[in-house]
C-alpha cells in the first residue's frame, strides 16, 4: 500500500538526512542533485563535522534548531528500527516529521514527482568466481557449469525493464565475479549510452581479486563507474593482489570502495542443521522482516529476491511464476509500470517468494552468522 503524504511533503527541496553509515554515503550525492541537505544527523561520536561540505550534528543539536524540515533516514532495516524509537521518543511521528529512504524513493517520487523509482537492481553477469565461499549467497558452489551473460542477452533485459521505469538509484553488476567477464566492458559501455540519465549509478561489486583489462579499466573511468570491492583477506589469502588492484584502479582515476564484513548471516540453505527450525509459520512476515534492498534482473525477469533466482539457476529449487516479473510479455501501462514498483516492495500478488519458506534470509529474525568468505572445497567446477 501506498503511504500517503500530506501538503507539507509536496513542495520541499531542502532535507535532513539522517545516518551517514555505508547506506548513508551510498545514496547522500543522488539525494543532494534533487534537494539542499540542511544537516545530517549521525550519533556517532567518530563522524566527523563535516562531510561534503553539510554539517553533521547529532538529534538533540537538530532538535534545538528545526525548523519543520522533513528527515530522510538513511540507514539499515535495523538502524532505522532503533532511530524510529529514538525518534518517536522525540515526538516526531513518521510520514509526517520524518520517512525511512525506502518509502521516499517508493511513494514520494511517485506522488510529487510522478517518478517511478526503485532505489536497487542487481544484474548478474556470470556465476563463475575466483572463490569458493562457504555461504555464497549467490549459491556459486552449487553450480554445475558457469553460467556466463552475453552482452546481447543483458541488452534484452535492460530494454525491456527501463521503459518501466523512470530512475534507479542503484544499478549493480555482479557475479561470481565480474571482471571474468570477456564482455564486461561493452556491457558498461551500453547501459551507461542508453540509460544513464535514468541510473544515478552504476557500480561493479568484485571481490578484488581480479585486475580487469585496460579496455575494461579505461571504460570504468570514461563512464564513471564505482567498484564496490568486498575484502575477504580474513579468509583468504590475496591481500597482494587486492592491493594491486586499488594501485590500478587510483591510476586510472577509478572511484571504489571497500567493504570488510567479519560476519555474514547463514541463510541454513540449501544446507540447514539441527539449529534451523522448519517450518517458517508466517513466510510473508518472514519475507518482510528480510525484505532485501536490492532486487535482481536477469533472463529479462524482474525479481523482487535476486537470491531466489540464483538457487533456481544453480539447481536448488524450482520457482514459480508468481515469484518474478516476466518482462518480456509485460505492457507498457501506469497500472503496469506502478505494479512493478509495488512489487519490488513486497506488495505482490502471491503474498511471498517460494525461497522464503527455505530461507531464513537477511532480516533480524536470522540470529545465525558465518565467518564473511569463508571457503570449502569445491562442490562443481565452475
Amino acid at each position: 500500500m501506498d503511504i500517503m503524504f500530506n501538503d507539507t511533503w509536496k513542495d520541499i527541496s531542502e532535507i535532513v538526512i539522517y545516518g551517514l553509515g555505508m547506506v548513508g554515503k551510498k545514496y547522500f550525492d543522488m539525494l543532494k542533485k534533487d534537494f539542499a541537505i540542511k544537516y545530517i544527523v549521525d550519533n556517532n561520536p567518530k563522524t566527523p563535522d563535516f562531510y561534503k561540505g553539510i554539517k553533521v550534528i547529532s538529534l538533540d543539536e537538530l532538535l534545538s534548531v528545526r525548523n519543520h524540515e522533513k528527515i530522510v533516514v538513511l540507514a539499515s532495516k535495523e538502524a532505522f528500527l532503533s532511530i524510529k524509537r529514538e525518534l518517536e521518543q522525540n515526538n516526531l511521528t513518521e510520514y509526517e516529521d520524518y520517512v525511512r529512504f525506502d518509502d521516499f524513493v517508493k511513494d514520494w517520487y511517485w506522488q510529487v514527482k510522478n517518478k517511478n523509482c526503485i532505489r536497487e537492481v542487481h544484474v548478474a553477469t556470470n556465476t563463475n568466481c575466483t572463490f569458493n565461499c562457504e555461504k555464497c549467497n549467490m549459491f556459486v558452489p552449487y553450480y554445475k557449469s558457469a553460467v556466463t551473460y552475453t552482452l546481447e542477452e543483458i541488452r534484452r533485459s535492460l530494454d525491456v525493464f527501463f521503459p518501466l521505469v523512470d530512475f534507479v538509484f542503484v544499478l549493480s553488476y555482479l557475479g561470481g565475479e565480474p571482471f571474468l567477464n570477456r564482455e564486461l566492458k561493452d556491457i558498461l559501455k551500453y547501459t551507461y549510452e542508453n540509460y544513464h540519465t535514468k541510473i544515478g549509478r552504476i557500480e561493479i561489486v568484485s571481490n578484488g581479486s581480479m585486475i580487469p583489462d585496460v579496455e575494461t579499466l579505461e571504460t570504468m573511468c570514461q563512464y564513471h563507474i564505482l567498484v564496490r570491492i568486498s575484502d575477504y583477506t580474513e579468509h583468504v589469502n590475496y591481500r597482494k593482489k587486492l592491493q594491486e588492484l586499488i594501485s590500478v584502479l587510483e591510476e586510472y582515476g577509478i572511484q571504489y570502495s571497500i567493504e570488510k564484513s567479519l560476519e555474514w548471516v547463514d541463510f541454513c540453505f540449501p544446507k540447514k542443521d539441527e539449529k534451523f527450525q522448519l517450518p517458517i509459520k508466517d513466510v510473508r512476515a518472514h519475507m518482510l522482516c528480510c525484505a532485501p534492498a536490492f532486487h535482481g534482473l536477469n533472463d529479462g525477469k524482474f525479481y523482487y529476491c535476486h537470491v531466489a533466482w540464483s538457487a533456481e539457476k544453480a539447481g536448488l529449487i524450482k520457482l514459480s511464476e508468481n515469484d518474478y516479473i516476466d518482462l518480456t510479455n509485460y505492457r507498457i501501462d501506469a497500472e503496469n509500470k506502478r505494479y512493478l514498483v509495488e512489487y519490488a516492495n513486497g506488495n505482490m500478488k502471491n503474498g511471498y517468494v517460494s525461497l522464503c519458506g527455505k530461507c531464513m534470509g537477511c532480516g533480524i529474525d536470522n540470529h545465525y552468522v558465518v565467518p564473511a568468505g569463508q571457503q570449502e572445497e569445491r562442490i562443481n567446477h565452475v
